[in-house]
């Protein structure tokens, strides 16, 4: 296939400037999806026993990469969180009541009925039918809803960073301070374990 020529999109990367036939454009879609080149050159309808070739080929095709490089860009912009909104997700968790997901019947909410801020503190949801009896008398009793909420420790901690109360975890000053107190207390032991006697008792 004769080199196809991209065209700039700004900072979302380069727009391949004429489309890609239907094949191509299966396989670009299938490595986006995760796919590796062989499987991406599979699912786009190439033979098996010449995949791997085939994948290696179009990957070196400039319009191929320039697509790649636009859809990849396209995802980062979709992805990407500004401080400010890292921040603010981070203190919706720290701060999530679970009292807040159930009405005043002790009844948990309906997942649409919450705030963005209620919604953020959920990990998880689970759903379940509880049945009693068996065989045609078997009868369902209850709706079995579980909830595992986000741990806000991690949260806090970065909301702590964030403000200088705390030192990160890699910082060189906590690693220092972490080793220095893991060679008094080495230092503590020995000195227990050659003067066992000198040990206050219990």
């Amino acid at each position: 296939m004769p080199a196809g020529k991209a065209t700039s999109s700004g900072r979302g990367g380069t727009q391949p400037r004429r489309k890609l036939n239907g094949k191509h454009e299966v396989y670009v879609l299938a490595r986006m999806a995760g796919a590796n080149q062989t499987q991406a050159a599979i699912a786009a309808g190439f033979a098996a026993r010449s995949a791997r070739q085939r994948g290696l080929e179009l990957e070196r095709d400039p319009l191929i990469a320039a697509r790649l490089k636009y859809l990849l860009a396209e995802k980062f912009k979709a992805l990407h969180m500004e401080v400010d909104e890292i921040l603010a997700r981070a203190a919706m968790i720290a701060r999530a009541d679970p009292r807040a997901l159930y009405d005043e019947s002790g009844r948990l909410r309906p997942i649409h009925e919450l705030t963005p801020e209620e919604a953020a503190a959920i990990a998880g949801l689970e759903s379940a039918e509880a049945f009693e009896g068996g065989g045609k008398d078997r009868v369902k009793v209850a709706d079995i809803r579980k909830v595992r909420l986000r741990d806000p420790l991690p949260a806090l901690r970065l909301l702590a960073e964030h403000k200088k109360l705390v030192r990160a975890p890699d910082d060189g000053m906590n690693a220092l301070a972490n080793a220095l107190a893991d060679r008094l207390k080495a230092a503590r032991e020995r000195r227990r374990t050659a003067n066992p006697a000198k040990e206050p008792k219990p």
